[in-house]
């Protein structure tokens, strides 16, 4: 988008397809004479540029640091005690509509036995807060949009952030913290260690195992006798709260 033209790229890709990207970053950034580049397109493919709708979430990073230098807005994993913000790309759309849902995942672990992802469904769900944003942008306008979300609170859990607008959707799933599992074979079965995002044991966990809730003692150990029944068996971790 900061380009002065598309020269540098000229070697290696088809120039009809080049110069319409070209013209699409100037347009949606809002850079320059907009009836310049406007010229490099024709009216078809202005008129659809115009008329699409962008809700695409920043890539998300680890600590890399974003285009411009600075920190990525969306990060890729959130501690128990981090702020939740969300960076996304917002065009053509004047109403957005924001939810948090927040999850019972022990529910769904327990039910499906697979992580949780963004094509849950929240059918029959309320959210737990929901605001409304407006935007006078031009149509063609794509600007980078904060979102901060204060509601999401210091806990460990999982939450659902849904932005519609437009006629579009798009959904990020917030894992804050997470537990694991250390196994060590012994006579009488698996012990089952149950730690926290910081590596510590868990008081008040519990293992559910073979469809039963097996708890475990105050340091978060319980074993899970052998089965003459053997195959791959999914295994769901509770914290107790």
């Amino acid at each position: 988008k900061d380009a002065e033209n598309f020269e540098a790229y000229a070697p290696f890709i088809a120039e009809g397809w080049l110069k319409a990207v070209f013209a699409e970053a100037k347009i949606t950034n809002g850079i320059g004479d907009p009836e310049r580049w406007t010229s490099l397109l024709s009216p078809a493919a202005f008129q659809a540029l115009k008329e699409r709708v962008d809700l695409e979430f920043d890539p998300a990073h680890r600590a890399a640091p974003g285009g411009d230098g600075k920190p990525a807005a969306n990060a890729e994993q959130f501690g128990i005690n981090d702020p939740v913000k969300l960076r996304l790309h917002v065009k053509n759309v004047p109403k957005l509509i924001v939810k948090v849902f927040e999850l019972n995942p022990l529910n769904h672990y327990l039910e499906h036995g697979s992580e949780l992802s963004t094509d849950v469904s929240l059918d029959g769900l309320v959210a737990n807060h929901e605001r409304t944003v407006e935007y006078d942008d031009a149509p063609v306008r794509r600007v980078a949009r904060d979102f901060e979300f204060p509601e999401i609170g210091k806990q460990r859990g999982v939450w659902v952030v849904e932005f519609i607008g437009g006629g579009r959707s798009s959904r990020a799933v917030i894992r804050k913290g997470r537990l694991e599992a250390l196994t060590r074979i012994m006579s009488r079965g698996v012990v089952v260690s149950v730690l926290d995002e910081a590596h510590q044991p868990v008081k008040g966990a519990a293992v559910w195992f073979g469809g039963r809730r097996i708890a475990c003692d105050g340091n978060g150990r319980t074993p899970v006798p052998f089965t003459n029944d053997p195959g791959e068996r999914t295994m769901v971790l509770e914290d107790g709260a």
